[in-house]
């Protein structure tokens, strides 16, 4: 959901006309760099959406540039250091947008041209670095050989299990291990297996395709299982207390009963 890429520019190498800097590659565009001029150089960020640039005054020929990318709210920022530690902001926010031309989000891109048309000098870049939180997807690990209770997120019920399954308070599930990602959900001697209509069941036995749920995290870190009997998503339904797997995924409100909240049962 974050992605932070770094760069570091010598521009020593840059002639009159030259630009060098990071970019965030799509239409539109954005950039932070320096400028060559026969002035001298600036540092500039520069927005294609609203046309607008801001520059200031470089104080060393080395620069740290630097693009804080948010992609759940779909923002990022420019920023700047001359010493590798502290970073100021350059420029207004940016959107990331994911544009329907090419069917494309933003990409990171270094880059260095000359705007005057004769031969320009070189960008030297020491260093490109992209710091993910969670490069993996996953938050948290699943929890293999525990027990969990799974709340509907928004509300304080959940999958509760007896001899069937319902909508009610959280029961403890025991996380089995089925290859892939995929997990059986335990309590006592029985399973939830999913029936060819898609109700959530209770049954005993070793667990198959029915018994595997698919563990995959949203963006914002709810839980959502997809059942591999119906290739659709566990759903907890309130109006009638059932749980079935016939959702075709969460929607954005996350109030459908698809998204879950999880937590072990010994708060470990």
């Amino acid at each position: 959901p974050a992605s932070t890429p770094t760069a570091v520019l010598d521009a020593g190498g840059l002639k009159a006309g030259d630009v060098a800097g990071l970019a965030l590659l799509n239409m539109p565009y954005a950039w932070i760099g320096v400028e060559r001029t026969k002035d001298g150089p600036k540092l500039t960020q520069f927005d294609r959406m609203s046309g607008k640039k801001t520059a200031l005054a470089m104080t060393a020929e080395r620069v740290w540039l630097r693009a804080d990318c948010d992609f759940l709210k779909e923002t990022s920022h420019f920023s700047y250091s001359f010493d590798g530690k502290t970073f100021r902001r350059l420029g207004k926010d940016f959107p990331l947008i994911y544009q329907l031309v090419t069917f494309q989000g933003v990409r990171y891109a270094l880059f260095a041209y000359n705007t005057s048309g004769a031969a320009g000098g070189y960008a030297d870049f020491d260093s490109f670095s992209v710091f993910e939180p969670h490069p993996h997807g996953l938050l948290r690990p699943i929890p293999y050989g525990r027990e969990v209770r799974f709340v509907s997120s928004g509300r304080k019920t959940g999958i509760e299990a007896g001899d069937t399954v319902k909508a009610g308070t959280p029961s403890a599930f025991k996380i089995i291990d089925m290859g892939l990602g995929r997990v059986a959900l335990q309590s006592g001697a029985r399973v939830i297996s999913v029936a060819s209509d898609g109700r959530a069941i209770m049954v005993k036995g070793a667990p198959g395709k029915s018994e595997s749920f698919q563990w995959m995290e949203t963006p914002t870190g709810e839980l959502v299982l997809m059942s591999l009997r119906t290739d659709r998503y566990l759903k907890v339904n309130t109006r009638n207390g059932t749980v079935t797997a016939d959702s075709p995924g969460p929607r954005p409100d996350g109030m459908d009963g698809v998204r879950f909240l999880w937590e072990k049962t010994n708060g470990r």
